[in-house]
């Protein structure tokens, strides 16, 4: 009975560190992102698309954003969101503002968000990064759920989380925080055998609308295991919103993102001509994967998939547990990203990471604690 109180008590004790641990690393995120907001240009798009869904346009929708981001940011930083050849021009001419918003009112959810949080009272320059400090804390605490349901050492938590970039997530005006914790809920489910998974899936484009690959690649792979009818529907349904929100916000399509991204960005996009010469794709695509092979982000997670390779190879643990939710689907995702839109950003990337990350310290735990006898044993 004795013995029986004691492992009660050290389990109460266990289950208590592991939630302040997890409690601890999501609100230490949500403090970063609300102390120290990045207030990245992004922030303008994003307060003008809020306000041109308020009824406002041309000259007095340019004065309301740029009047709630001067007031929110230091003199220093608004000079340096209003100088230079690109951004000068979006700052003086209200139609080049107007032609960015395709780029930013396409994040529905998001927007949304901030004019939700101004009619409390909270105002948008404030709410932009709010949503993102909140929503990068949401996504620690569903990761920590994650790595639990796969036993994975919530002690590795922090170190995932730092690594994968969910501070930065926490600091930026932007939806990607918000695009994290609904993937990473669709990836929960999906470990979980959660029929919740099919309805996330068909909803990530109101997140970010290019969240529909990992709608697509999550679907596959539930179509794979035999879910024909519910996978296909959900797909549909994810491709239907995609369709929608492109139309009804104008976005204007890969070929025009690419060009203004990767090839020649333009203040007024919307009468950018498009290249139609296969030497700026291929150099385009030729820039972007050297500085991804000189990313020491990518470097750092190269070396750790080649170690988790190694570990596989040697230590037999090919059936682990959840091994597409935290390799093969993560893999994937980067894969389809890089391919589809070869610009590496770590926040693009945070949620597959963090997943490699979580999965790699389950591997290495689940060597650690066989016992060397088991596994010769396999091996022979």
């Amino acid at each position: 009975m004795l013995a029986e109180r004691r492992g009660n008590r050290h389990h109460a004790q266990l289950m208590l560190t592991r939630n302040l641990l997890l409690l601890g690393t999501a609100l230490l995120i949500f403090a970063v992102g609300v102390i120290k907001p990045y207030y990245n240009w992004d922030i303008i798009g994003y307060i003008a698309s809020a306000y041109y869904e308020d009824g406002y346009r041309g000259q007095e929708l340019s004065e309301r954003t740029y009047r709630d981001v001067r007031a929110a940011v230091s003199k220093e930083a608004f000079a340096g969101m209003t100088e230079g050849e690109y951004i000068e021009t979006v700052y003086k001419d209200p139609r080049s503002l107007e032609e960015q918003l395709p780029f930013y009112s396409i994040r529905v959810v998001y927007v949304e968000l901030m004019r939700a949080l101004k009619a409390a009272g909270v105002g948008y320059a404030t709410g932009s990064y709010l949503i993102g400090a909140f929503f990068a804390a949401l996504s620690v605490i569903v990761l920590g759920a994650t790595m639990s349901v796969a036993g994975i050492p919530l002690a590795g938590l922090p170190v995932v989380v730092v690594a994968s970039g969910f501070g930065d997530l926490s600091r930026l005006s932007t939806p990607d925080s918000l695009a994290c914790f609904f993937g990473l809920w669709t990836m929960y489910c999906l470990l979980t055998n959660r029929k919740l998974v099919f309805v996330l899936a068909a909803l990530l484009p109101l997140m970010r609308t290019d969240t529909i690959v990992l709608s697509a690649i999550v679907m596959a792979y539930t179509f794979w295991k035999g879910e024909k009818a519910l996978s296909t529907l959900s797909f549909a349904a994810a491709a239907a919103v995609y369709l929608l929100i492109n139309r009804s916000h104008g976005n204007y399509g890969w070929a025009t993102l690419f060009n203004f991204v990767l090839i020649k960005v333009s203040p007024y996009p919307a009468e950018m001509a498009i290249s139609h010469r296969l030497s700026d794709y291929v150099l385009a695509y030729r820039n972007a994967y050297l500085d991804l092979l000189t990313d020491p982000n990518f470097l750092v997670l190269a070396c750790l998939l080649a170690i988790y390779a190694c570990i596989v190879r040697w230590s037999e643990v090919k059936n682990m547990a959840g091994r597409d939710v935290f390799f093969s689907i993560p893999l994937l995702l980067i894969g389809a990203r890089l391919v589809l839109y070869p610009a590496y950003e770590q926040r693009y990337f945070s949620l597959p990471v963090s997943l490699i990350l979580a999965g790699l310290i389950g591997v290495v735990s689940d060597v650690l604690r066989s016992p060397p006898a088991a596994v010769s044993a396999e091996r022979a």
